[in-house]
């Protein structure tokens, strides 16, 4: 049984609109499923590789979890609420309270080692007001929890996201870093930056007028040139970060630094984790004149300490899925991200069935074969395997049926040859991995 809020009851909720025109429905087609495949892949391949462990989490996180991270208020607008064994959920809305309630649910107790390392991909629905009613994401996240309160931890998980941007091959792509203190300094530090906002209100944006108090991150993040020549009078929080936070942050600079990691300082770069201190970073590719924040991160002690009531040292980062997506699909329009195989072409209906017994043995060898057996023409079934960028086609006439043969032709060279069924699977395999 599912309760909605006020708000949805009045018919503004995203299940309205997804059942008149789809205005909030977002559905993966194929051409970006391919993309999404392969950043998976990489993302799956880093984690192995840096020692990360999987975990999966619920779709469903307490009320309770949820209320006392975000705020009543902000956690359950526009989301249902569901009930099952005298209990009330909502859908996750960050991969940072998803890991930590696993991990203080089970995951602590298990032995994986400490710190634990966890690697996560999960679908989540963030807070209608800040992504619109019936959004949601993916986040593929790495998390660092338990052991030591070290800065060596937070190199590592912004090192693990350098390596991410190096494998996606994306331009312009940039490390930012900054610092978001503790409740020691951050709380006086907010309270000056309110201040100075407060008197230079009339000189923002008209959108960031509105509830800058709110959302006081969303004002210092905003791009409008307004809010731009506000901020850069701004006080600036390294000038107020207590001696311990200090000392973190440049502990970490270091580890960087003697990792290779390319970053930059950037002193307005709020926390993004809920309850967040000391390190924040970002990862942002540069897309025309626009700026894509594809992943962030960042310390978040304080998370648990608002779910279990004690400190549990803990860094981590997500990588919107659907951004790095945009970004890569923006930034390499050309480029194939198709599975590497053959494109198996037939000419006439003799050669139809020889061509689909190929295509089954060729495929239980583990090769990815293509095929347009829709279609009769020669020509049209050629623009189907460039098309989807093969890098090979086999062709199968009458000839080749009787032969036992096929001809194999280099689709971005345009030569062909032809080869016995015997030897097609090595040369196959030969061709590929030039």
């Amino acid at each position: 049984m599912t309760k909605r809020t006020k708000s949805s009851a009045k018919g503004k909720s995203s299940s309205g609109k997804n059942s008149g025109g789809g205005e909030e429905v977002r559905d993966v087609f194929p051409q970006e499923g391919e993309v999404r495949d392969r950043i998976r892949k990489i993302a799956c391949d880093t984690a192995h590789s840096h020692g990360f462990l999987r975990i999966e989490t619920s779709p469903l996180d307490p009320k309770e979890a949820v209320f006392r991270v975000f705020g009543e208020a902000a956690a359950t607008r526009e989301l249902p609420i569901v009930r099952a064994k005298r209990k009330s959920w909502i859908l996750r809305h960050s991969p940072f309270l998803s890991v930590a309630r696993a991990y203080l649910a089970g995951v602590g107790k298990r032995k994986i080692g400490q710190p634990a390392k966890l690697f996560s991909e999960d679908v989540f629905f963030p807070p209608a007001s800040a992504s619109g009613a019936g959004s949601w994401h993916t986040s593929l996240s790495f998390h660092i929890i338990g052991g030591p309160n070290d800065p060596i931890y937070d190199a590592q998980v912004i090192l693990v996201f350098s390596r991410l941007l190096r494998a996606l091959r994306l331009q312009g792509a940039k490390i930012a870093v900054n610092s978001s203190g503790c409740k020691v300094c951050w709380a006086p530090y907010r309270k000056s930056l309110l201040a100075y906002y407060k008197r230079r209100a009339a000189d923002l944006c008209g959108e960031c007028r509105k509830g800058f108090a709110e959302r006081l991150a969303d004002a210092m993040q905003c791009r409008n040139d307004l809010c731009t020549e506000v901020r850069r009078e701004a006080p600036s929080f390294l000038d107020r970060i207590c001696a311990p936070c200090s000392r973190h942050l440049q502990k970490v600079l270091e580890y960087l630094d003697d990792l290779g990691v390319e970053y930059g300082m950037d002193n307005w770069l709020p926390a993004f984790v809920p309850h967040g201190s000391k390190t924040t970073f970002a990862a942002k590719v540069a897309v025309g004149a626009t700026d894509y924040t594809i992943a962030s991160g960042g310390r978040y002690d304080y998370l648990f300490e608002s779910l279990a009531k004690r400190l549990i040292p803990s860094v981590g980062g997500a990588l919107n899925l659907e951004m790095a997506v945009q970004a890569v699909t923006l930034q390499q329009p050309q480029r194939s991200w198709s599975r590497r195989g053959v494109f198996i072409i037939y000419m006439g209906e003799v050669a139809k069935r020889r061509a689909l017994k190929v295509k089954e043995v060729l495929r239980e060898s583990g090769l990815y074969v293509g095929e347009a057996f829709g279609k009769e023409l020669l020509h049209a079934q050629l623009k189907v395997a460039e098309k989807e960028h093969f890098p090979i086609a086999l062709i199968i006439g009458l000839k080749e049926t009787y032969d036992d043969s096929v001809i194999l032709r280099d689709l971005k060279s345009g030569t062909q040859e032809t080869i016995s069924m015997e030897r097609v699977f090595e040369e196959i395999k030969i061709r590929l991995k030039k």
